[in-house]
């Protein structure tokens, strides 16, 4: 393997298997969309999720 990921909290898993920290801390980069059917996009439910998920984004 040439990356493993692992939940640290005093290094001793580090320490003893000879790892080391990512520089940047970045393990994957990746995006979400959210997809409707055209029809949908009139679908007061489907507002309110989009809605949520603005305020949760800060968009």
């Amino acid at each position: 393997s040439t990356s493993i990921v692992d939940i640290t909290s005093t290094g001793s898993t580090l320490r003893a298997n000879r790892l080391k920290v990512l520089e940047d801390g970045i393990i994957l980069r990746s995006q979400a969309c959210l997809v409707s059917a055209r029809r949908s996009h009139t679908s007061r439910r489907v507002e309110e999720i989009a809605a949520r998920i603005r305020a949760g984004l800060e968009i």
